[in-house]
């Protein structure tokens, strides 16, 4: 199998939460792909989800070792034929404050309905873990 097919198997061991055939797919993946940092950050993850830190830790040290790093995260929107991109924790982009602001104002307002459904219960756990994430922009 080539990468596509490892990659997608890893990421199905992910939505249902396998790790041990996770763990044999990302070792493939990695003799295919040495410095592709996806199934590492996968497998890290996946082992943060299930509360197991040092084996987080230990695939970062191995990431480390082997020279990996991650690319970060990258969104762009087309405005009137005019693409405009943003790279996380980005400080350059000329109208950062503009975006900061309106990044703020949304972050209010998802919190905020995070609370009316948690109050509803119309959120599953599982959702409301994620809406509660922090944005890095």
């Amino acid at each position: 199998p080539d990468s596509i097919i490892w990659g997608s198997l890893l990421a199905a061991c992910k939505v249902h939460r396998n790790i041990t055939l996770a763990e044999y797919v990302a070792e493939k993946l990695l003799e295919v792909e040495a410095s592709n940092s996806g199934p590492y950050v996968l497998l890290s993850n996946m082992y943060a989800e299930l509360g197991q830190w040092g084996d987080v830790m230990n695939v970062r040290k191995l990431m480390r070792k082997e020279g990996v790093t991650k690319q970060p995260g990258c969104s762009w929107i087309d405005i009137q034929g005019h693409a405009h991109v943003f790279m996380v924790k980005d400080k350059r982009h000329p109208r950062k404050k503009q975006i900061h602001t309106v990044l703020d104002i949304l972050t209010a307002e998802m919190r905020q309905e995070q609370e009316d459904h948690a109050e509803t219960g119309s959120f599953s756990s599982e959702e409301l873990d994620y809406s509660s994430r922090q944005c890095h922009v």
